[in-house]
């Protein structure tokens, strides 16, 4: 992550009251995912913003030629 986070992509998504688990899918840039660490931030409602933030989900790009 950097100092100057960058959206990649955002889709929404409906659920009912009932829903407790899920699960999304994140469509790698055509460039092809850049090792790092990387950020996912969940929101519920129409609106993005600090008000309907719900959490967040954290994932980690490695280097394929690493050894």
């Amino acid at each position: 992550m950097t100092e100057d986070p960058q959206t990649m992509v955002q889709d929404r998504v409906m659920t009912t009251t009932n829903d407790r688990s899920g699960y999304f899918l994140l469509t790698p840039p055509k460039s092809g995912w850049s090792p790092g660490i990387y950020r996912c931030g969940l929101f519920a409602g129409e609106q993005t913003s600090a008000y309907s933030y719900v959490d967040e989900v954290r994932f980690r790009v490695m280097d394929s030629n690493r050894d």
